[in-house]
C-alpha cells in the first residue's frame, strides 16, 4: 500500500541491502521503503 507510514524498530544489514523490522517477526525489504526528505529510512 502507498502513502503509509510506519514505526522502524530496527534494521539488518543482510546481503547488500538493508531490512527494516515492522515489530515482532515482520520486516520489509528496504528497496520498497522512502522517507518523506527522500533519504533512505536509516544512513
Amino acid at each position: 500500500m502507498n502513502a503509509t507510514s510506519w514505526a522502524v524498530f530496527g534494521e539488518k544489514y543482510v546481503d547488500g541491502g538493508f531490512w527494516y523490522n515492522l515489530g515482532g517477526n515482520q520486516w520489509i525489504e528496504g528497496q520498497y521503503t522512502t522517507s518523506p526528505n527522500g533519504l533512505p529510512a536509516f544512513e
